[in-house]
Order: C-alpha cells, then sequence, then structure tokens
C-alpha cells in the first residue's frame, strides 16, 4: 500500500478527532501566538497618521514608558493595587481557604451546602455579584447602621476611607470559594493511612494540617501562587464591573491602567506605545514567576 492511501486511510479514520484538534489550535495560533509576536513587532514601530504607515522606531516607545513611571502617578499607584491584591490573596485568602478546606474535607454535616456557597460567587455572573454587593455596601450596611447602632454613615463605596479596602475584599471573597473547592479535593485525595497514622501517634489537628495536609497539598497551592504573579499585571480587579470607565485613578491596577488606555486610545499611533508597555510588563514578571516557582519548589516538601 502506497503511503498516500494510507495517509488517506488514516485521514478517514481520524478526520473527526483532527477537526476537533484544529480549532482550539487555530484559537492558541490567533489569539495568542499572533497577538504577542505582533505585540512585540509594534512596540519597536511607529506610527505616520499622514501617511498611514509604520516605520521603526527603536526603543524610543520604550524610553517613554520609562519615562511616564518616573512622572506619572498614576503608574506608581496601579502597580502598589496590583501588588497589594496578590498581597492580600497570598497572606491572607490562600491560608483562610486551606483552613477551610481542611475542615470541610473532614465532612462536616452540611459541608457539601457549604461548598456550594462558596463557589456560588464564580457560578453566577460578576456583574450580578458586582450588583448585590454594591447594594449592600451602598444601602444595607448604612440602614444596619443607622437601625442597630444609630448611627449615620456613608457606603462603603462611597466612604473615601473604605473605598479600596471594600474592593480589595469583594476580590479576595470572590476568589475563595474556586480555592476551597481545589484544596478540599487535594486534602481528599491524600493517602488516608496518613491520617490514620497521625490518630494512632495522637496527634493533634494543629500537626495533622501542618505535618500531613500542607506537604500533600504543597503542589496545588503553588499552582495558585504562581498563577496570581504571572497575572498581577493584567488583573483589573473587577473596576470594570463596578465602575465601567469611571473608575477612580486612586483604584486603579495596571490590569485597568491597559483598559483605560486602549479604550481612550483614537489612532493606531497609541498603540506601539501601550504595546511596549505590555512587553516591559511582561519582561519584569517573567523572571520573577519563574524565579518564585523555583523558589517555592526548593523551599516545599522533597517526594520520597
Amino acid at each position: 500500500m502506497k503511503l498516500t492511501d494510507k495517509f488517506v486511510k488514516h485521514l478517514k479514520k481520524r478526520w473527526f478527532y483532527y477537526l476537533m484538534l484544529f480549532i482550539p489550535l487555530m484559537q492558541v495560533a490567533v489569539f495568542y501566538v499572533y497577538v504577542n509576536i505582533n505585540s512585540v513587532i509594534l512596540s519597536v514601530r511607529k506610527y505616520d497618521i499622514f501617511t498611514n504607515s509604520f516605520s521603526f522606531a527603536g526603543f524610543s516607545n520604550f524610553e517613554k514608558v520609562f519615562e511616564d513611571i518616573k512622572t506619572q502617578p498614576i503608574v506608581y499607584t496601579a502597580v502598589k493595587n496590583a501588588l497589594l491584591l496578590f498581597a492580600l490573596l497570598w497572606l491572607l485568602g490562600f491560608p483562610i481557604a486551606v483552613m477551610v478546606a481542611y475542615f470541610l474535607s473532614k465532612g462536616p454535616r452540611g459541608s457539601n451546602f457549604y461548598q456550594v456557597m462558596l463557589y456560588l460567587p464564580s457560578i453566577v455572573s460578576t456583574v450580578t455579584f458586582v450588583i448585590m454587593y454594591k447594594y449592600f455596601c451602598e444601602r444595607a450596611y448604612p440602614a444596619i447602621m443607622e437601625t442597630f447602632f444609630h448611627k449615620e454613615v456613608e457606603g462603603l463605596l462611597s466612604n473615601y476611607d473604605t473605598t479600596l479596602g471594600t474592593i480589595l475584599f469583594f476580590n479576595v471573597w470572590t476568589g475563595f470559594g474556586p480555592q476551597v473547592i481545589m484544596f478540599t479535593g487535594a486534602i481528599k485525595s491524600i493517602d488516608p493511612a496518613l491520617f490514620d497514622a497521625g490518630k494512632i501517634d495522637g496527634v493533634n489537628w494543629r500537626s495533622e494540617l501542618w505535618h500531613i495536609v500542607l506537604p500533600g497539598i504543597y503542589s496545588t497551592l503553588v499552582v495558585f501562587i504562581i498563577s496570581g504573579l504571572a497575572i498581577i499585571f493584567t488583573n483589573q480587579m473587577n473596576l470594570f464591573s463596578f465602575y465601567s470607565r469611571s473608575a477612580p485613578p486612586r483604584l486603579w491596577t495596571m490590569g485597568y491602567y491597559f483598559y483605560a488606555e486602549v479604550s481612550k486610545a483614537e489612532t493606531m499611533a497609541d498603540f506601539p506605545y501601550l504595546s511596549a508597555l505590555g512587553v516591559l510588563m511582561t519582561i519584569v514578571i517573567v523572571p520573577l514567576t519563574i524565579g518564585l516557582k523555583k523558589l517555592l519548589e526548593k523551599v516545599g516538601p522533597k517526594e520520597t
């Protein structure tokens, strides 16, 4: 049988498989590979609105980015808020999620109901939860304070001093459910013999959590931490859902800053600068992400 005949016969048997594989491959090729390569190329070009053409610009776009970082406070604020959100997720969100997942893994009464309720913010549309959250913060909270404590207060989002904290809490809360579900599943996958051996040795829940659970789910925890760092400059902290295009600059993150700059771009001349900013953020975050991954793997439990 000729090689072409074998290929045609093979293709007839696997045509549906290759068709289904073609769709995601094309998505990756167009929306990831092409877009990112085009962004890198665009970062070293400039656009002439009179001739409607691009030309090589060297590193002038990057120089303008560095200058803006030094002179524009909004860039500093956006980076600070992005780092603050990541720190809260790492130092507050993850430890609480691990503790809740640990106790839910023990199978207490109503544990399945608790897991569903915790996962609701990820199932229901973010816009729906934002509307509910804003209603509570702006109407329910002042009414509760006035009814029970006889105090007139501003809404949590209207109050200048509590706006940022309220937005940060929403992001930690909505990301809490998926973490608990993943950590609970990881805990349940740990060999039950380890827990039985701990009971025989008389360990308490603290020792069990520290010596059995954390080493057992460490790889899952690392995935969440690395993923959070990798998107630190693209996370817009749900500001668009809260404020659309009018979020106060003091709340901006780098993700929202990108959105705001792109949305107000009037001509193609604005995009080379934005591409340079994106490339620069990638150059910063990639080594940090790889370095943190290697560090966490180094300090983590060693498999035997």
